[in-house]
């Protein structure tokens, strides 16, 4: 389901269907190197990822990571606000594929989040 649209992006929340993507993020060396390694070796851990993670997360707290896609529909990478057990707010956060970064995406849907 859509959430939010930007000039450039589309903010959806994540389903089932976006395992794949999420298995190819978050293998990424840089996301493992710079977020670390969350022990998704499969598409059925990333399926249960989705489910237990983002899933359960917009059913508790109303909010969650979203898959972010360009307008075409090419999903890029995710962001949104997360729940940390050391934090009293939630916190944001993203990750980009190494193709799309560094061209203002991670800005840009952020701001969307914030500003939703």
């Amino acid at each position: 389901m859509e959430i939010i649209r930007t000039s450039h992006l589309i903010l959806s929340e994540l389903t089932i269907n976006d395992a794949n993507f999420i298995f190819k993020l978050y293998n990424d060396r840089d996301f493992i190197r710079h977020i670390g390694d969350r022990g998704i070796a499969s598409i059925q851990d990333a399926e249960s990822f989705i489910l237990q993670g983002p899933i359960n997360s917009y059913k508790i707290n109303n909010y969650g990571l979203c898959l972010i896609s360009l307008l075409d529909k090419k999903p890029i990478g995710i962001c949104g606000l997360l729940k940390r057990d050391k934090l009293d707010s939630p916190d944001i956060g993203f990750a980009i594929l190494p193709n799309f970064r560094k061209q203002g995406y991670a800005v840009e849907a952020s701001r969307a989040i914030l500003n939703d």
